[in-house]
């Protein structure tokens, strides 16, 4: 049996394998926009994945939810046999739900491209096309999802991070040399996923003994009727996504390669910091109540001393960022002054995105699906009226659609952290304000220095000069806050420090 990992190890690992990961999926994008820029080939790529997350992705989130805490219970029980059944029975569910959302895409994909309503009959045609290219990926994503729920319930966060880090440097390489070949941007990503699954099992096999166990037995009927809020909570988020860019298909070529770009830099935040990958574990493991919302309290103030800095940069020095990223080639000066305002909108989504991840996971452990469900049916409708008003009547554009965003997904977050005391849930929230504020404080200088300095120094220069600052103010402020927050700061510090994690 593979060694379990500490909670704090995960999160620092996470934190780092994450970085790295998203420092080489950084090439992925610099070839693709360098390529073929802001364009209508790149808008429809970005519209077939917004629909396979929200049929597909959404499904293996909820896959999560369900396995991780039943298999930490069967582990910590020592309930091995029933752990080896259940992790065989998900397995070979989730291959079940594969194999027909799979075939969907592939015999009624035309069908499905009619959903993209502002796209003209060609790009329909060619979304159409695409689905066919998408087959394996959507075929072993749900599967690899599912190896991954069972690595993670053996606090085995490391080899998940390990992974996606090998999946994602396999598809940096595909489109470096084979970029220009038509629909690579489709097999490549379907060649990742493909190699993901396979790692995956080869490492699930180390440590479970997997078996052909009938897919739909007493222990998957059990979870069965859990699924429909579930799947409703976890695509809540690609469907905002979706109905974003239903919106921005009546706009210009380009905008939904604009949003994609703005929201794939923004959202990589919550995933590099990405307390839900090992705090839906470490909560499940606890019964008493004043554990589990110290565990909440632990992962907010994580999740807000990791953001504040990071919100900070991005109001300050993206532009320079996006410039040195993606500004070459077919991306021009202008499409990165699109990408950038729409930036300046997003970067105040990723604290609600944060908090939301672990709060539903929380809703989710506690079996109290009702509530969250309202809450998020609530935040979609705000979100698609948002859409319209800001985008059709204020003739906002593109940027309508992140600003209808940001508000409604804050209206979730806010509510849904508001609800917790129903679960009897101890929320700080006026202590978890006052940490916001106090690293706000400290951090606002740099923007105020930096906008000053920037157009007199070089764009490699304004990065540097502002991580550096924000370095220092965000230690800066640490050192002189009084709270819990400050002692898991320092408690952090001291792990990396000694690497005993």
């Amino acid at each position: 049996m593979i060694e379990k990992q500490s909670v704090l190890f995960a999160a620092l690992n996470n934190l780092i394998v994450r970085f790295g990961q998203h420092l080489i999926s950084l090439f992925k994008h610099i070839i693709i926009a360098g390529y073929i820029g802001l364009s209508s080939q790149l808008d429809i790529f970005y519209m077939a994945l917004a629909i396979y997350g929200v049929l597909i992705t959404s499904w293996a989130v909820v896959f999560d939810v369900l396995a991780i805490p039943k298999l930490v219970k069967y582990q910590t029980n020592k309930k091995y046999e029933n752990f080896n059944l259940l992790s065989s029975s998900i397995l070979l569910f989730t291959f079940v739900i594969s194999i027909f959302f799979s075939s969907l895409f592939y015999f009624f994909g035309n069908i499905i491209s009619l959903s993209a309503f502002g796209f003209s009959s060609e790009k329909k045609v060619i979304l159409e096309e695409s689905f066919k290219w998408l087959f394996p990926a959507i075929l072993f994503y749900l599967p690899y999802f599912s190896l991954c729920s069972i690595l993670k319930s053996l606090r085995q966060f490391s080899l998940v991070n390990t992974i996606e880090f090998c999946s994602t440097l396999i598809l940096v390489v595909i489109l470096f040399f084979f970029i220009e070949k038509e629909f690579t941007l489709y097999w490549s990503y379907s060649l990742s996923v493909t190699f993901s699954f396979l790692l995956a099992f080869l490492f699930v096999r180390r440590s479970v003994n997997l078996k052909f166990y009938n897919p739909f037995n007493s222990l998957i009927k059990k979870l069965l009727p859990s699924i429909p809020p579930l799947l409703f909570i976890h695509s809540c988020f690609y469907l905002f996504s979706l109905t974003d860019r239903f919106f921005v298909t009546f706009l210009d070529n380009g905008d939904i390669s604009a949003l994609t770009y703005a929201t794939v830099f923004v959202v990589a935040v919550p995933q590099i910091i990405g307390a839900s990958s090992f705090f839906l574990t470490a909560y499940s493991e606890e019964s008493n109540i004043a554990l589990k919302s110290s565990k909440f309290t632990q992962a907010a103030s994580y999740i807000i001393f990791i953001s504040v800095p990071i919100i900070i940069f991005f109001l300050t020095a993206s532009e320079n960022f996006i410039s040195i990223i993606l500004e070459r080639g077919a991306f021009k000066e202008n499409d990165t002054l699109r990408v950038i305002n729409i930036i300046y909108i997003l970067s105040f989504i990723i604290i609600p995105f944060s908090f939301q991840t672990i709060i539903d996971q929380i809703y989710q452990v506690e079996k109290k699906f009702s509530f969250i469900v309202k809450i998020k049916l609530f935040g979609f409708l705000i979100n698609i009226c948002l859409n319209y008003i800001f985008i059709f009547m204020l003739k906002l554009g593109v940027i309508g659609a992140a600003l209808g965003t940001t508000i409604s997904y804050s209206i979730v977050m806010i509510l849904s952290f508001y609800n917790l005391k129903y679960l009897k849930i101890s929320v700080r929230f006026m202590k978890h304000l006052t940490w916001l504020l106090w690293l706000l404080i400290f951090n606002l200088p740099t923007l105020l220095l930096i906008n000053l300095i920037k157009d007199n120094i070089n764009n490699y220069l304004v990065i540097f000069v502002t991580i550096i600052i924000i370095i220092f103010s965000t230690l800066a402020a640490v050192l002189t806050f009084f709270g819990p927050e400050k002692k898991l700061v320092l408690e952090i510090f001291s792990r990396i420090k000694k690497f005993k994690l």
